[in-house]
């Protein structure tokens, strides 16, 4: 969809329900493209939406805490505890699925012909104006082995409501635009492609910069990081087992330091940290600070992020922008903007993954200049211009 000339103001509800909750990934892109629609004028009108009721949105909208870039940096908290829980009770999950439809059906009445409604999460009210609906990824559909099962049955009924309500979808990706295209039947000029940004806390260090490294008893450019919730998409056991391969191989002593709160269904990520942890070569940090993080990335050696499954994978686009190499996925959404320095391998083959440590190891470090990057480009301001480009589409048809 390309951009057109605005014909009238740009009048928005935004679904907010995931602003309410502890960070997460969903609420990361959130209050970012809140804050970036807000600050740069992009819309006439902005009200807030979640849990079937309309939030306050000045004075306080910049104001609105931004987590760090990674959702992954804060530990759970009670609500996340029980969200948990929730998710896997079938009476609580059904509920809500009725319930909170037949609130948006009243309180989003007065609106239908003045604004246009954004989920930023899926979840669509039923609202009689135009809506857009972002799809993150479809790793409950590609992969319902790694959610609840109570989570996957409302989901899959969810994103189909959602695709047959939304007038558009956006994704963070390409390679998800594809696969929404494919999984649901939809035109190519029904969804959207719209790369995330990074924020400028995550740039490149020197060592001097990087004071947490000394707490953690590392050295700059002599360590190999992974950040990531640990849950088996994250590939965390063939990474685990392409480190150790490389460093019997090749003989370098420079640990893996794994990053990131708890996932789903993790035994045997857990196993393989333990492991990992008990030959002395590696160490699992658990959720970090933002400038923890933003130190770690600019000192790795390289980044290690091979996933099997990402709809868009921010630590890649996080450790680019802060100079650090990354080893990521072929053909996956962060290959969409990799950089020269980064390394792309199969991520099913322990052997490749392994090739591209020893590489990374054995070559002379490397730090990447930002202006020769696509993070370079890849600014919340983007994000935010490109979306209003849709919304702009659909309120002058």
């Amino acid at each position: 969809m390309t951009s057109t000339a605005i014909t009238k103001p740009t009048r928005l509800i935004l679904g907010a329900d995931p602003l309410l909750n502890p960070a997460t990934g969903i609420g990361h892109y959130t209050r970012h493209l809140l804050l970036a629609l807000h600050n740069r004028n992009l819309v006439s009108d902005l009200k807030l939406y979640a849990d079937g009721r309309f939030l306050a949105t000045e004075p306080h909208v910049n104001t609105l805490q931004v987590p760090t870039a990674s959702h992954l940096t804060s530990a759970p908290t009670r609500w996340q505890q029980a969200r948990a829980m929730l998710a896997n009770n079938r009476l609580a999950v059904r509920a809500y699925a009725q319930i909170m439809p037949r609130l948006g059906q009243v309180r989003l009445r007065g609106f239908r012909d003045s604004h246009l409604y954004h989920s930023p999460n899926f979840l669509l009210p039923d609202f009689e104006g135009p809506m857009v609906s972002t799809f993150h990824d479809l790793s409950i559909l590609r992969f319902p082995e790694f959610h609840p099962v109570a989570r996957v049955k409302f989901m899959e009924k969810v994103m189909r409501h959602a695709v047959e309500r939304a007038s558009h979808v956006i994704t963070d990706a390409q390679v998800v635009k594809n696969e929404v295209q494919d999984c649901y039947g939809l035109d190519s000029d029904k969804v959207t492609a719209i790369h995330l940004g990074v924020s400028d806390v995550f740039r490149a260090r020197g060592a001097a910069q990087c004071l947490s490294l000394s707490e953690y008893g590392l050295q700059y450019r002599q360590f190999f990081l992974f950040v990531g919730s640990l849950e088996p998409r994250k590939n965390i056991v063939r990474i685990i087992e392409a480190y150790i391969s490389a460093r019997q191989k090749n003989g370098f002593s420079w640990p893996l330091i794994l990053a990131g709160g708890p996932g789903w269904q993790n035994s045997r990520e857990l196993e393989a940290i333990a492991d990992l942890t008990q030959r002395g070569w590696g160490r699992y940090l658990g959720p970090v600070t933002q400038q923890v993080l933003a130190e770690l990335y600019a000192s790795a050696r390289a980044l290690l992020f091979p996933s099997i499954y990402e709809g868009f994978g921010l630590p890649a686009l996080e450790a680019q922008r802060s100079g650090t190499p990354t080893i990521t996925s072929a053909g996956s959404a962060m290959a969409e903007f990799s950089c020269a320095a980064d390394n792309l391998v199969n991520p099913l083959d322990v052997q490749d993954i392994a090739a591209a440590i020893s590489h990374t190891a054995l070559d002379s470090p490397v730090t990447i200049s930002l202006a020769d990057t696509p993070a370079a480009e890849l600014t919340w301001d983007r994000t935010a211009q490109k979306t209003q480009a849709v919304y702009q589409q659909l309120q002058s048809n």
